[in-house]
C-alpha cells in the first residue's frame, strides 16, 4: 500500500508548490517572489518588444519624413496631420496584423500595466510600470494623439517617483504641450527643468533643443536661436545635433548674419558623425550665402571635387544646380547654363530641383530680355510643380502670364531684325548666307537617311546587316571606301534618297525652276496624291533662288518691317 501511493503523493506536493508559487505572484501580494517575477517578465520580455516597436515607427516616420531644405527646418522631425483620423480598437486578426508599430507598443504598454502592475497601497511595486507609462506616452505622441499622451506622462509624474524619468518625462510633457498649442506652459516647465543644476548634460541638451522648439512655435527667433546655441554645446544626439546647427545657420542668414550663417553650416560639414544628408545640404546653404565680395573659389572647387565622386550620383541635380549659381557669380555664364542642362538630366533628380533648375536659366533670360527662352524655361518650370498653391509658384505663373505680351513683340521683332539685316546684305555675302544653310539643311537630311536606312536594315535582318557609310569587318580594315562594293551600293542608294536623279554635269546641285530632278525614285511610285506636293516642298528647301526671292526690295514693304520694330 505504502509503494502505490507513492507517486500519488509526490503529485500532490508539486501541485502544493505549484499553487504556493503562483499565490505569490500575485500582483495584489507584495512578496519577493512576485516583485522579481513580475519585473523581470515587464522589463525583458513585453516592454522590450514594446520598445522594439516604438524603434521601427520611429525608422519608418524617418524614412517617409522629407525635409524641405528651402524652408525653415523645424526643430522636431514629425509632420503633424490637420486632420488626422480616428483610431478604432482592432479586433480580427486581419486587423490585428495591420496595426502599425506604435499601436503594438501602446498594446504592450498597456498589457504591462494591466497584468503586471502591482499597485499596492498606494505604492507601485514593480519598477518597470513607470517605463510602460513613458513608453506609452512616447507611443500616443509619435501616433499625434496629443491628449492621451499628455495623461500618460502627468499620471506617471503625479504617481511615481522615479529620478532617472522624472527630468524626460518634464520634456516629454513640455513637447507635448507645445504639440496642443500651450506653449507657454511647455516653456515654463522646461525652463525650471534647466535651472535645476543636478541634471545630466544629456537630459540639458534635449532640455534647450525642446526649449527651442517651443520658442519657434510662438516665433521668438531670437530665444529659440540662444537656445539652440546652448544646445549645440553638446552632441549626445548626433542628428538633432545636425539638425540644431542647420536651423541656427538658416536663422542667422534670414537675419542677415551671412558669415555667422556659413560658419554654423561649416560646423556641420567638420562634424564627423554629422548624418549625409545635413552635411551635404550644408554645402549648398553656403552656396546660397555667398555674395560678390565672397571668396568661393574653394566651395566651387569642393563641388566639382563632388561631382566626380561616385557615392554623390543621386546629388548630382543639386551639385550641378549650385555650381551653376558660383558660375553665374564668376560671370561664367555659359558654362552657368551648360551645369543647369546637366542638372535637369541628371539620374534620380526629384521634380523640385528640376524645376528650380529650370527657374534659375529662365531667370537668366529673362535679365538678358531674351523673353521667349526665358518662358520656355518658365512653363518647364511650372509642368514639374507637384503644387500650384505655393507662394513661389504663384509668383512665377503670374511673371510668366505677364510675359505674353513680351514674348509676341520679341518673336516679331526677331523676325523683322532677321529680314532687315538680309536687306542690308550684299547680293554676293547674302547668297553666300543661303548656301551655308541650304548646305546644313543637306547635311542633316544625309546623315537622317543614313539612319533611317540602317535602322531599316538592322531591323530586316536582324541586327546582322552591315551599316551603310561603315566598313565592312572583313579582315581588311584598311581597305579603301570604293573598293567595297556593297559600301558603294550604300552609297549610291543614299545619294539618290537625298538628291534624286541628278545628271552628270557642272553646278549638279542646282535644282531647276521646277525643281523636278529633286524628286526621288521612292517619291514616284508613291500612291500619295500629296507626293508630288511634297517632293516639291522639300526640293524648294533647297533651292537658293526661292530664299533670294524672298528676301523683300520693295522699300515700302521694308520701310513697314522698320516701322513695326
Amino acid at each position: 500500500m505504502h509503494k502505490k501511493f507513492k507517486p500519488l503523493k509526490k503529485h500532490i506536493l508539486i501541485g502544493v508548490i505549484s499553487l504556493l508559487f503562483i499565490a505569490s505572484c500575485s500582483t495584489k501580494k507584495n512578496t519577493f517572489v512576485g516583485r522579481n517575477f513580475h519585473n523581470l517578465t515587464s522589463k525583458y520580455n513585453i516592454l522590450y518588444n514594446g520598445n522594439i516597436a516604438l524603434e521601427n515607427g520611429l525608422k519608418e516616420l524617418q524614412n517617409q519624413y522629407q525635409d524641405n531644405f528651402w524652408e525653415i527646418l523645424p526643430v522636431e522631425p514629425l509632420k503633424i496631420d490637420e486632420d488626422p483620423d480616428i483610431k478604432i480598437p482592432k479586433d480580427s486578426e486581419d486587423e490585428e496584423q495591420s496595426k502599425t508599430p506604435f499601436e503594438i507598443a501602446e498594446e504592450k504598454a498597456v498589457k504591462t500595466i494591466q497584468k503586471h502592475g502591482m499597485f499596492i497601497d498606494g505604492v507601485e511595486y514593480n519598477k518597470q510600470v513607470d517605463a510602460a507609462y513613458l513608453l506609452l506616452g512616447k507611443a500616443r505622441y509619435y501616433s499625434q494623439r496629443f491628449v492621451p499622451a499628455l495623461e500618460a506622462f502627468d499620471f506617471l509624474l503625479k504617481t511615481f517617483q522615479n529620478d532617472n524619468l522624472s527630468n524626460d518625462l518634464r520634456i516629454w510633457k513640455a513637447k507635448t504641450q507645445v504639440r496642443l498649442q500651450s506653449e507657454e506652459r511647455g516653456i515654463k516647465t522646461l525652463r525650471n527643468l534647466i535651472h535645476n543644476n543636478d541634471i545630466k548634460e544629456k537630459t540639458k541638451e534635449d532640455a534647450h533643443t525642446a526649449l527651442a522648439m517651443a520658442y519657434m512655435a510662438i516665433d521668438s527667433t531670437r530665444l529659440a536661436m540662444r537656445q539652440l546655441e546652448l544646445a549645440t554645446q553638446t552632441a549626445y544626439d548626433k542628428s538633432q545635433h545636425a539638425r540644431n546647427l542647420f536651423i541656427l545657420g538658416q536663422l542667422y542668414r534670414k537675419e542677415g548674419s551671412l558669415d555667422t550663417s556659413s560658419m554654423r553650416f561649416q560646423d556641420i560639414i567638420d562634424f564627423k558623425k554629422a548624418p549625409e544628408k545635413y552635411k551635404m545640404q550644408a554645402y549648398f546653404e553656403k552656396v546660397k550665402n555667398i555674395t560678390d565680395s565672397t571668396d568661393y573659389s574653394a566651395l566651387k572647387q569642393q563641388l566639382k571635387d563632388m561631382i566626380k565622386v561616385y557615392e554623390n550620383k543621386k546629388y548630382l541635380g543639386e551639385l550641378y544646380y549650385y555650381l551653376a549659381r558660383i558660375n553665374f557669380k564668376d560671370k561664367e555664364d555659359s558654362l552657368a547654363i551648360k551645369h543647369l542642362t546637366q542638372s535637369t538630366h541628371a539620374s534620380g533628380i526629384t521634380p523640385f530641383q528640376m524645376g528650380l533648375s529650370y527657374e534659375l536659366a529662365g531667370n537668366y533670360y529673362f535679365d538678358k530680355s531674351q523673353y521667349v527662352k526665358s518662358g520656355a524655361y518658365y512653363d518647364s518650370t511650372l509642368a514639374t510643380a507637384a503644387d500650384l498653391n505655393t507662394k513661389r509658384i504663384r509668383k512665377l505663373r503670374r511673371k510668366r502670364k505677364s510675359m505674353d505680351e513680351l514674348i509676341q513683340y520679341e518673336t516679331i521683332l526677331q523676325k523683322n531684325d532677321s529680314i532687315l539685316r538680309l536687306v542690308a546684305m550684299p547680293e554676293d555675302a547674302r547668297r553666300a548666307f543661303f548656301q551655308t544653310y541650304i548646305d546644313k539643311l543637306k547635311k542633316k537630311a544625309e546623315i537622317e537617311a543614313i539612319q533611317k536606312e540602317n535602322a531599316e536594315r538592322m531591323n530586316n535582318s536582324g541586327g546582322t546587316e552591315t551599316l551603310t557609310g561603315v566598313m565592312p569587318d572583313n579582315g581588311n580594315s584598311g581597305s579603301w571606301y570604293f573598293y567595297s562594293s556593297q559600301t558603294v551600293g550604300y552609297g549610291k542608294s543614299s545619294f539618290k534618297r537625298i538628291w534624286g536623279n541628278r545628271p552628270l554635269q557642272d553646278n549638279w546641285r542646282l535644282s531647276s525652276e521646277n525643281g523636278k530632278e529633286a524628286i526621288t525614285d521612292e517619291q514616284t511610285k508613291t500612291t500619295d496624291p500629296n507626293a508630288s506636293l511634297k517632293a516639291m516642298t522639300e526640293a524648294k528647301k533647297l533651292d537658293i533662288d526661292a530664299y533670294l526671292n524672298a528676301v523683300p526690295k520693295d522699300p515700302k514693304v521694308i520701310q513697314k518691317l522698320r516701322e513695326e520694330n
